[in-house]
């Protein structure tokens, strides 16, 4: 469940919705219907893997936010320790596990990211083959309309004729019998051909849908996985100029830490 109202909250609310109205779409052309489920397993993937950064994130925010300005009270004190650098120890592992974390998501979610464009190509092939076959159906449709007119020219020709046309008459009724079916089957392939291309569109427009809500969500994941960079490398500072008996840039460094964290907790959120 999500608490938070932030954007990348908001980047796993669209994504949700986005995978619920792309699996509501129906009767497309069977060469899309793979695509269709292959995107919305993509979704459902990435939803998780957002979920579980989401959640990382904010536990390790909540745990070492206060801990943090209890570092900063201390060194502005004056009354730093072995214990307090401990601390800073701590929260440093816990920082380059978190990033470590956010690096390993980062690569999962560029890599959706590509299957995504590779299904958004393959939509489009399938469209454009569609369109290709209305085409040549539209063609074979006006061929034999025009069959069906030069047979009606030659049945009004044969009916002048009166009873010496009858037999001629026949065969003409025939052929226009068989012609008119043809028609109504090649009328009934081409719309079909076109609804598949109306829901094939609205496919496509999801799809670009959640690529745009996908930009947005790996672009808050990027500015994660930099502020989990920073972090580490302030507190690496820290505990360096700690350990250092001339240290003069823990402070400014811890406060710069306690800035970046949160930054993550809002990037999360």
């Amino acid at each position: 469940m999500i608490a938070n109202s932030g954007l990348l909250s908001r980047s796993i609310i669209n994504l949700v919705n986005l995978r619920q109205g792309m699996l509501s779409i129906s009767n497309l052309p069977p060469s899309a219907q793979g695509i269709q489920q292959t995107a919305a397993g993509i979704l459902a993937d990435d939803e998780i893997i957002l979920k579980e950064l989401q959640s990382q994130i904010l536990s390790f925010t909540t745990t070492v936010e206060p801990v943090i300005d209890m570092v900063i009270a201390t060194m502005q004190s004056g009354r730093i320790s072995p214990q307090e650098i401990k601390v800073v120890e701590d929260i440093n592992i816990q920082a380059k596990g978190i990033r470590d974390f956010v690096q390993v998501k980062s690569f999962a979610l560029n890599a959706s990211k590509e299957q995504i464009i590779s299904l958004q190509n393959s939509l489009l092939t399938i469209r454009n083959t569609l369109q290709a076959d209305i085409n040549n159906l539209s063609v074979e449709i006006d061929s034999a309309n025009r069959e069906v007119e030069s047979l009606n020219q030659r049945k009004y020709y044969l009916i002048a004729l009166g009873p010496f046309g009858l037999v001629g008459l026949a065969a003409i009724i025939g052929l226009l019998v068989t012609w008119n079916n043809n028609i109504n089957d090649l009328k009934s392939r081409s719309s079909n051909f076109e609804i598949q291309i109306t829901m094939l569109n609205s496919l496509i427009n999801n799809i670009d849908s959640m690529m745009g809500n996908f930009n947005t969500a790996v672009g808050l994941v990027s500015n994660i996985k930099n502020s989990t960079d920073f972090l580490s490398s302030d507190i690496t500072v820290v505990i360096g100029d700690l350990q250092d008996a001339e240290g003069k840039l823990a402070l400014v460094y811890m406060m710069a830490a306690s800035q970046q964290v949160k930054t993550l907790a809002t990037d999360a959120s």
